[in-house]
């Protein structure tokens, strides 16, 4: 199978591909474009490794590289600006940059542990990390983070981590 290209119904294999041409306008609407760039980003990392991503899979796994992590925010605050006037697809957008924004967050406050501290910038970009997920997560009502951990529980760690931490 490769990837996202193979999606099976009801015992018909059929691509994929085609599916999101159809779904990612009418959801995504003006902010489409940049949400398929994003997917596609996705597949060319998972089909260039040999990576099996899993829903499981978290912010260490070798998908996840700085790399990939800086292009897919860019990729995704285009997407940000093309739904900037819907505000029902903005929150959409917003959703989805939330678990690329998680991803950042949790490398960093490793990072963070690693190197005794974060510089005056990285500390300012874990508090707007933390604050866009928080913004996301109150506004979805998101309760968990992974099937053991409130939300609640995992913001409030998160928080003394981000606040407790820098120069």
């Amino acid at each position: 199978e490769d990837g996202i290209r193979d999606y099976k119904v009801t015992g018909v294999q059929t691509c994929a591909l085609p599916i999101f041409d159809e779904f990612l306008p009418a959801y995504y609407e003006d902010a489409a474009g940049p949400v398929r760039r994003y997917i596609d980003l996705l597949h060319q990392r998972t089909r260039e490794k040999g990576y099996h991503f899993r829903i499981y899979d978290g912010p260490w796994h070798p998908l996840f590289s700085d790399e990939f992590v800086a292009q897919a925010e860019s990729i995704l605050r285009e997407a940000e600006n093309a739904a900037a006037n819907k505000p029902e697809v903005l929150g959409r957008v917003r959703l989805l940059s939330a678990t690329i924004q998680y991803v950042h967050l949790v490398r960093l406050m490793e990072l963070r542990k690693t190197r005794g501290g974060w510089t005056a910038e990285q500390k300012k970009l874990a508090r707007t990390l933390l604050e866009g997920i928080d913004a996301v997560a109150r506004k979805e009502e998101i309760t968990h983070i992974g099937e053991q951990r409130s939300y609640d529980a995992w913001y409030k760690v998160a928080r003394k981590g981000v606040d407790e931490a820098g120069p």
